[in-house]
């Protein structure tokens, strides 16, 4: 991530279920497109999955085929939210939350509220390019909220999803 510039966060719901077959990876393959939309607008995008699968079933940060260095290099970060989560068990979170912030926090603003692309596309939006285009708007119009601490940034997530 670079150090100066903008972020945004946008959530994406990814039940067990779209996570398995040809659905699953044109859905992954959809959200690649969005990624690629991001990095052409020069936008560090930062989108948070959300998954209901068991840790053992997904590894955080080896396995996913988009957090490699190229993708790093480009400014992309998946954070994954497990189901520890939600659980209350906050553990994994912060750590990655840690990770996150000493990468990211200091840099400049994050938007807030955050915009959801998870809402979008419950609304109709199909997923791809398109979303990335309709993202951006809305990024423009965002209110931009400084980030002091992990604490405040918990607590934000607290409020926009629970």
């Amino acid at each position: 991530i670079k150090r100066t510039g903008w972020v945004m966060i946008s959530w994406v719901l990814f039940h067990e279920e779209i996570q398995k077959g040809a659905e699953g990876q044109q859905r992954f393959e959809d959200w690649l497109q969005c990624w690629k939309f991001s990095k052409q607008k020069n936008r560090n995008i930062i989108f948070v999955v959300k998954t209901l699968s068991r840790w053992n079933e997904l590894p955080v940060f080896d396995k996913l085929k988009f957090l490699d260095h190229e993708w790093a290099a480009e400014g992309v970060m998946i954070l994954t939210f497990l189901k520890q989560w939600e659980n209350q068990n906050l553990g994994d979170l912060q750590e990655i939350i840690a990770h996150f912030l000493e990468v990211s926090v200091g840099l400049g603003h994050l938007p807030h509220p955050f915009v959801r692309a998870s809402d979008l596309i419950a609304q109709g939006e199909p997923p791809g390019p398109q979303l990335g285009e309709k993202l951006e708007a809305y990024y423009q119009l965002q209110i931009t909220h400084k980030i002091q601490s992990k604490e405040e940034l918990l607590r934000l997530i607290n409020i926009n999803t629970l």
